[in-house]
């Protein structure tokens, strides 16, 4: 497994790792078997090669599994793993059909990050420069996840001119305009700060965990793509706080807000099935936000007679299916974790929603 020392040693973490690592097992524990090479050499495999997995009581750690560290990265990966807590075994599975010989790829940075931020991300931490074809494409295999609206026309789409290139001219596709790609940065990096400050008001914070990422999408919206992946993040916290958190309990919820909800989820499922596409998580956790908000809208309908017997048949058998392929996705995960969990709940869920399709 590489450690790029020759690379890493220019970097600000080179630094960090000497002073808190180094140093501290060399001179503070009198570890000086470990000569500072070997150290760093530790650390840089640590960085570059490690997952990142959860503990059993929730905290974030890092483990390295050698096997797994052998997959080439794509932003379009073909693979997912999962890692249960109790021994912290991991589990690769593919996601799509592979076909025999087919090579299998994961994912070494978040896949709902923009172009830009994905290829800086994987520069600086894996010291790498990634040309998939994803990152190659400034649409983003027509996901759009990276593009502008043009503030000069009507219907122009803002888009690098070369997605490999930073420094590369982004242009309209409607008219003239056009702006250079460090005006881009900065504007990304500006929105891109005002989500992870939202994402750090969690759902304890009650009605304000909703508000203010609804205001981040509200401030921005104007400037993004409809499927951005800025919107996209943030479409994702908020499919799974609306229902949860207080002022917001599903129950609770006007029609308005359940169509608010469902617009957001077939929102995100158009932009994961092409990035994070077949068995991902995040599709199993939006096809089971996506469910109750649909069957609470039918029921809401029927019982305004809008529908009528037939017409709520109907739209409960969807529902059943969204719920049957949530249910087949997450059971795939570890008992233990949080959608391993949600399966349970969501199979009890089909159980009782068969049974009242059977009903009518």
């Amino acid at each position: 497994m590489e450690a790029h020392n020759k690379k890493r040693c220019t970097t600000k973490q080179w630094g960090t790792d000497y002073v808190n690592i180094v140093l501290y097992l060399r001179d503070r524990l009198k570890l000086t078997r470990f000569s500072e090479d070997v150290v760093h050499t530790a650390c840089g495999i640590l960085e570059i090669n490690s997952h990142e997995v959860r503990t059993a009581s929730g905290f974030s750690a890092r483990a390295l599994y050698p096997t797994v560290a052998l997959m080439n990265h794509s932003c379009v990966c073909n693979t997912i793993y999962s890692v249960f807590t109790n021994d912290y075994k991991v589990q690769l599975r593919t996601t799509v059909k592979v076909p025999k010989g087919g090579e299998l790829f994961g994912s070494y940075t978040h896949s709902l990050l923009p172009t830009l931020l994905r290829r800086e991300q994987l520069l600086e931490s894996k010291h790498f420069i990634c040309a998939c074809s994803r990152c190659s494409d400034p649409t983003e295999m027509g996901t759009h996840m990276s593009s502008l609206k043009c503030s000069k026309c009507d219907n122009g789409v803002v888009v690098s001119l070369d997605s490999l290139d930073p420094e590369s001219t982004w242009k309209c596709t409607h008219c003239d305009f056009s702006t250079p790609g460090s005006a881009i940065k900065k504007v990304f990096d500006i929105i891109y700060a005002a989500i992870s400050s939202a994402d750090s008001v969690t759902v304890e914070a009650g009605a304000e965990a909703i508000q203010i990422r609804e205001n981040v999408i509200k401030k921005y919206h104007s400037v993004l793509h409809p499927r951005h992946a800025f919107l996209t993040m943030l479409r994702l916290s908020l499919s799974q706080l609306y229902g949860r958190v207080d002022e917001y309990e599903l129950d609770d919820l006007p029609d308005v807000v359940l169509e608010h909800k469902v617009d957001m989820c077939r929102l995100l499922l158009q932009v994961l099935d092409v990035i994070v596409p077949g068995y991902s998580r995040e599709r199993g956790m939006t096809l089971y936000e996506l469910h109750a908000p649909l069957l609470f809208l039918a029921r809401s309908q029927w019982t305004a007679n809008v529908i009528d017997d037939a017409g709520v048949k109907s739209k409960m058998t969807e529902v059943a299916n969204i719920l049957k392929e949530a249910t087949t996705i997450l059971s795939l995960e570890p008992p233990e974790t949080i959608e391993g969990q949600i399966s349970l709940v969501a199979n009890e869920s089909l159980k009782q929603l068969n049974e009242s399709i059977k009903s009518l």
